[in-house]
């Protein structure tokens, strides 16, 4: 868990390749996360489009699972 949360931590200051997306509720209580990177040259050339990514974290509460909640 320390090794992802300093990942967030260092694309949230904007120097990592990563990506991270959230989601919340509409009172603003995080739901879940998920992150992104491109993909290594080894996987990317299997990708079927101009611009994939390769998921690297999906997290969902537990309360929140089977919600709907990563299909916004």
């Amino acid at each position: 868990v320390d090794g992802v949360v300093a990942a967030v931590e260092i694309a949230a200051s904007g120097d990592a390749d990563r990506k991270y997306f959230i989601a919340e509720n509409a009172g603003g209580k995080v739901l879940g996360m998920v992150g992104v990177t491109a993909p290594d040259e080894h996987m990317a050339v299997f990708a079927r489009t101009d611009r994939p990514v390769e998921l690297v974290n999906a997290y969902v509460d537990r309360t929140a699972r089977g919600t709907g909640v990563g299909t916004a």
